[in-house]
């Protein structure tokens, strides 16, 4: 029990357990409490309560946090996880590396907007040492141009972004709620964060891609993830078109093949900008 320990010592700890158990929460927020001075990473996949989440704000040496769900018990609503990701920003400015799991009660069959996720985005610009974001959110996400140069201005370091509207939790299904942001928002991202390696966000495309001028061969994005997105209205060939004069000729896309076919069109994208790439290159003689 790392409670018993004599002197602070903990610096890297992990709490995992499905359902709420009452001594086991005891034992956690002891835990907390005891080495909260010295606990630099702390990953929480528990429900848990008022105690527990008072001593998280408490860490004053917190640069990596990872919560799974976010919320007081199993399931929370937008109006109570906002404040407490409010209190989360305000408590640690200075966290690197964040991961939060969002699953909130009756919100995915009650909200048609992106208005939600993007209020909890807008208050996690406060963190402008972030490095690393991971964020699960049962709502659709519509973003503009606006707010994503805002994601750029606040998150300079950023060097890792992804974006889901689902939950990883038990209570929910392995799918994610229909996209509402555009593909054409993609030079944003690589433009406003050129330390980007790696992204994933919820895309969609209804409608068709112009070519763009210009490139981002600034941006230092490696991967493009865009599993569980639709397939797109425009052709495969106008789709690789548009991502091979937008990303870096480094960059790659990530489409992992199920059985449900969703992602055989992404899958096809990734190859086929690939074999274009190779084909562009100088033969050596």
């Amino acid at each position: 029990d790392a409670s018993r320990l004599l002197q602070p010592c903990l610096e890297n700890f992990e709490f995992c357990c499905a359902s709420r158990v009452e001594a086991s929460v005891e034992a956690l927020n002891a835990c907390l409490i005891k080495h909260g001075s010295r606990i630099s990473r702390l990953k929480l996949e528990t429900p848990f309560d008022g105690r527990v989440w008072v001593s998280v704000l408490r860490l004053s040496a917190l640069q990596e946090l990872k919560i799974a769900p976010l919320a007081i018990d199993e399931l929370g609503s937008l109006e109570g996880v906002i404040p407490m990701v409010q209190a989360l920003v305000k408590g640690h400015p200075q966290l690197k590396r964040l991961k939060l799991d969002l699953p909130l009660r009756g919100e995915p069959f009650q909200s048609e907007s992106g208005a939600g996720y993007s209020r909890i985005i807008r208050d996690l610009m406060g963190l402008q040492t972030l490095e690393t974001l991971g964020l699960y959110v049962t709502l659709p996400l519509s973003l503009t141009e606006s707010e994503v140069q805002k994601m750029g201005v606040s998150w300079p370091k950023m060097r890792i972004l992804q974006l889901y509207s689902m939950s990883r939790g038990p209570l929910f299904p392995e799918t994610e709620i229909a996209p509402q942001s555009d593909l054409s928002l993609l030079p944003c991202f690589l433009r406003g964060l050129p330390r980007l390696e790696r992204l994933r966000v919820p895309l969609t495309c209804d409608e068709s891609l112009a070519v763009p001028q210009e490139g981002c061969t600034e941006s230092a994005l490696q991967t493009l993830e865009m599993e569980l997105c639709p397939e797109p209205k425009a052709g495969l060939e106008q789709v690789v078109s548009y991502l091979a004069a937008v990303l870096p000729h480094t960059a790659r896309i990530s489409a992992s093949v199920r059985y449900d076919g969703q992602e055989e069109f992404w899958t096809k994208v990734a190859r086929r900008l690939s074999d274009l790439r190779n084909a562009a290159k100088p033969k050596s003689i």
